[in-house]
C-alpha cells in the first residue's frame, strides 16, 4: 500500500516521530531538489531552442554565402571569355578564391569562435583554401577525408546541405551548417563552438541556482529564528494533549477494569451467599428435625432414642461450627496478612508434609519432592496453607489407587516459574476443572471436610497476585494443581 508523504515527513523509517528541525531540513532538501530539477529542465529546453535557432540562422548564412560564391564564379567566368584573347593566363577560379580570401581577411568571424571555412577535395584529403580563425597559418594543413575531424566540411564536399553537431578541423565539437558550392566543387561551412552556445545557459543556471540557494538559506534562517519556537510550543502542547488523552484512556480502562472486577465480586458474593445459605441450612434442618424427634422420644420415655437424637443434634452443630470457622478463615485472607519474606518451596513442602503426616501414612501415599525447587516470595503462613490444602486434597481424592503417589515440584513455562502438586488419583473431567475451586465444592460428597480448602488456596494465591489452575487428562488419570507467584 502507498504510504502518505505526510507520514514520511513526520516519522522515521522505524515509525517514530522526528523533530521539527529535522522535518524542516527535510523539506528544505526537497525544495532545493525541486528547484534544481526545475532549473535544469528550463535550461535544457532553452538550450535546445537556442540550438535550433542557431541551426536555422547558420544554414541560412551558409546557403547565402554559397550562392554568393557561385554568383561571383559565374561573373568571373563571363569575364574570362571576354578577355581570353588578351590574357590567356587568366584563371577565373583562382580569381574567385582571391576575392573571397581578400574579403575573409577583413572579416574576423562571428561570436568568439564562429567562422567560415572553404575547402575542396584533393585526392584523399580535404584542402582548406582560407586562413583559419584559430590556426594563425597562411595555408592550413589538409585533413584526411576519412578522418573523424572536419565532419561538417566532409558532408559539404559529399554534396549534402544541412546542419550537424560534430568535430571540426581542430577536434572541437561545433554546431555547423554545411553547403556544397557545386559550380566550383567546393564546400563551405559556417560553424561555432558548441561550448560558446552553452556557456550563457550554464552561467545563467549557476547564477539562478546560487540565487535560489541564497533565498532558501535566508528563508531557512528566518524560519529557524521565528518558526521553530512556535512549532516547539505547538509540539509541546501536542505532547501534553496526547499525554492527557493517554491518561484519560488509562483512567477509563482502570475504571472499566474496576467495574468489571466489582461486577465479578458481586457475582461471587451472590454465589457465596447462595452457597453459604444452602450449606448452613442443611445442619439447621437436621437440628430442627431431631429436636422434634427428641420431643417425641422424651414424651415416650425412650432413653436410647433420646441419646441418639442428642448425638445427631451435636454432630449437626459441630458441622455448622466447622463451616463457620472455615468461612471466617476465608474472609480473613487478604485482610490479615503477615510481612512477605523469601520462602524456599522445599522448606514449605517439608513443613506441609509434616502437618499432613497422619493422613499420608494412613493412606500409604508415597511423596516425592523434586530437586532444585525455587524460592517463593510472600506470606509464609498463607503459602504453607496453600501447599497443605493441595496435599490434603491430593490424599483425599486418591481413590482406590494401589500405589498412591504425590510429587511436589516446579517447571518453567514461557519464562514463568510454575509450582505444582501432582497425584495419580481419580483425576478431573475437563468440563468441571473450574468448578473444583468453588466454595464447598466436593467431587465426592462422602469425602471428609467442608470442601473449602481449594477455595482458600485460590484466594491466597490471587491475593499474592498469582494464578492457580488444575491440569488433568481426565477421570482416573490423576491431577496436577499448578500455581504461579510474582517475583519479588
Amino acid at each position: 500500500d502507498a504510504i502518505p508523504v505526510s507520514l514520511w515527513i513526520t516519522t522515521n523509517i522505524e515509525g517514530k516521530p522526528i523533530s521539527a528541525r529535522k522535518r524542516f531540513l527535510f523539506l528544505v532538501l526537497i525544495m532545493v531538489g525541486a528547484c534544481a530539477i526545475a532549473m535544469t529542465i528550463m535550461t535544457v529546453v532553452l538550450h535546445r531552442h537556442e540550438i535550433q535557432k542557431q541551426r536555422q540562422m547558420m544554414q541560412a548564412i551558409a546557403q547565402s554565402q554559397a550562392r554568393l560564391i557561385e554568383s561571383i564564379a559565374r561573373q568571373e567566368a563571363r569575364k574570362a571569355k571576354n578577355i581570353y584573347d588578351e590574357n590567356q593566363d587568366y584563371d577565373p577560379f583562382q580569381e574567385v578564391i582571391n576575392q573571397i580570401a581578400d574579403a575573409h581577411e577583413r572579416y574576423r568571424g562571428f561570436g568568439k569562435t564562429g567562422e567560415f571555412t572553404l575547402a575542396r577535395r584533393e585526392g584523399d584529403s580535404i584542402a582548406f583554401l582560407l586562413r583559419h580563425r584559430h590556426g594563425g597559418v597562411e595555408h592550413p594543413p589538409p585533413v584526411a577525408f576519412d578522418s573523424d575531424l572536419a565532419e561538417p566540411m566532409r558532408r559539404a564536399l559529399e554534396g549534402f546541405s544541412g546542419t550537424v553537431i560534430g568535430l571540426d578541423y581542430r577536434g572541437e565539437t561545433v554546431l555547423a551548417a554545411h553547403e556544397p558550392v557545386s559550380m566550383l566543387n567546393l564546400g563551405i561551412v559556417a560553424k561555432i563552438d558548441l561550448s560558446e552556445i552553452r556557456a550563457p545557459y550554464i552561467r545563467s543556471g549557476l547564477a539562478a541556482a546560487i540565487v535560489a540557494f541564497l533565498v532558501i538559506l535566508a528563508g531557512t534562517a528566518l524560519f529557524f529564528k521565528v518558526g521553530i519556537p512556535i512549532i516547539n510550543r505547538l509540539e509541546a502542547y501536542s505532547r501534553d494533549l496526547e499525554k492527557e488523552i493517554t491518561d484519560r484512556k488509562h483512567a477509563e480502562a482502570e475504571r472499566e477494569e474496576s467495574i468489571a472486577k466489582l461486577e465479578a465480586q458481586n457475582d461471587e458474593l451472590d454465589r457465596f451467599t447462595y452457597t453459604v445459605s444452602h450449606d448452613l441450612k442443611s445442619p439447621l434442618i437436621t437440628v430442627n428435625g431431631f429436636v422434634g424427634m427428641l420431643r417425641e422420644d422424651l414424651a415416650k420415655g425412650a432413653s436410647a432414642e433420646v441419646e441418639n437424637d442428642l448425638a445427631r443434634i451435636s454432630s449437626a452443630v459441630n458441622k455448622m461450627e466447622r463451616l463457620l470457622n472455615d468461612l471466617l478463615d476465608l474472609s480473613r485472607i487478604g485482610r490479615l496478612v503477615n510481612p512477605p519474606h523469601k520462602v524456599p518451596l522445599r522448606e514449605l513442602a517439608e513443613k506441609a508434609l509434616e502437618l499432613s503426616h497422619g493422613r499420608i501414612e494412613q493412606r500409604g501415599v508415597k511423596v516425592e519432592i523434586a530437586p532444585h525447587l525455587p524460592v517463593l516470595y510472600g506470606d509464609r503462613v498463607r503459602l504453607l496453607e496453600v501447599l497443605q490444602n493441595l496435599i490434603d486434597n491430593a490424599v483425599k481424592y486418591m481413590g482406590d489407587q494401589s500405589q498412591p503417589r504425590i510429587e511436589i515440584g516446579s517447571r518453567r513455562d514461557d519464562g514463568e516459574t510454575v509450582c505444582y502438586v501432582r497425584d495419580n488419583g481419580i483425576g478431573i473431567e475437563p468440563n468441571i476443572r473450574d468448578e473444583v475451586f468453588g466454595l464447598f465444592r466436593q467431587l465426592n460428597p462422602k469425602a471428609e471436610g467442608s470442601g473449602i480448602g481449594l477455595a482458600v488456596a485460590k484466594r491466597i494465591v490471587e491475593v499474592h497476585g498469582g494464578r492457580i489452575w488444575v491440569e488433568s487428562p481426565g477421570a482416573g488419570q490423576g491431577s496436577t494443581f499448578c500455581f504461579t507467584l510474582p517475583a519479588e
